[in-house]
């Protein structure tokens, strides 16, 4: 199992946060669809959601957060039938 990701900004920042996506098994795929939620880490309440953008194999969410604490960014893509989601660790500062 891989570490989470870490991101930290500043309250108030806007920021890109972009992941790649990579195939263990080295074959062609598609992301079909692509979106985010942030979520407060102590008590899992959603402070926000959206559509990311995807570039081929990668993944785009734009996040702002004015409070700061520690959050989860769920990055939730489909391929074919899988639904997989990537955690981020987001610190706001």
């Amino acid at each position: 199992m891989q570490s989470k990701k870490k991101v930290m900004l500043n309250a108030g920042e806007t920021r890109c946060i972009r992941i790649s996506i990579h195939s263990i098994k080295d074959q062609n795929f598609v992301i079909e669809e692509a979106s985010f939620s942030l979520l407060r880490l102590k008590d899992k309440v959603e402070e926000s959601n959206g559509n990311c953008k995807i570039y081929e194999h990668e993944i785009e969410a734009i996040v702002s957060q004015k409070q700061r604490g520690t959050y989860t960014l769920d990055i939730k893509y489909v391929i074919l039938d899988e639904v997989l989601i990537e955690p981020i660790e987001l610190k706001v500062v």
